[in-house]
């Protein structure tokens, strides 16, 4: 069971089948940090690091001194009631919002020093999608591939729509699919 106002990490490795769990046992406003590790990991590039997450909104801090890192191949979920943080902890390391202390490395990027680098090694869906009502799906693609400086995005983009059985719905508008 979760302490009120905390939340809690899962972590699966996709490579070798393993699976973790930890929570922030005080609560986004109070507490420490942790470090997501894996037992017996092999050494593998490190894709999401956090160190020492803070982001306050004025005098209430909403993630406190969180630090965790996800390497590739595994798939991270944060889990928790509403408030808990994940939502903010989601957009500070996406640098859709900056975090107020820390440090956030993409790809080995760091999301401070190089905002358009880092961004560019990752993808986010947000649990509510800012979609322009205007924009087809193929339009909306070219936007987030212009703003991220992604120059191939249509040898990228077309495999991709394929399998998510979208390439017919390329010229629909937000509001013509389901």
């Amino acid at each position: 069971m979760l302490p009120r106002g905390g939340f809690r990490f899962q972590c699966l490795s996709a490579r070798a089948g393993a699976y973790l769990t930890v929570h922030q046992p005080s609560g986004p406003a109070s507490g420490r940090g942790f470090t997501l590790r894996r037992p017996g990991s092999t050494v593998r590039s490190r894709m999401i690091e956090a160190t020492g997450l803070t982001k306050r909104y004025g005098d209430f801090t909403a993630v406190r001194d969180l630090s965790f890192t996800v390497r590739a191949g595994e798939v991270m979920g944060l889990v928790g009631p509403n408030g808990a943080g994940k939502t903010t902890t989601l957009r500070c390391i996406t640098g859709i919002i900056p975090a107020t202390l820390g440090t956030t490395r993409i790809g080995g990027l760091d999301l401070k020093a190089d905002p358009v680098g880092a961004k560019r090694q990752l993808a986010f869906i947000p649990d509510e999608p800012r979609l322009f009502d205007h924009l087809t799906v193929w339009q909306h693609l070219n936007f987030v591939a212009r703003l991220y400086g992604v120059v191939d995005y249509e040898r990228r983009a077309e495999p991709i729509l394929a399998e998510l059985e979208m390439s017919d719905k390329k010229q629909l508008l937000p509001g013509e699919l389901s």
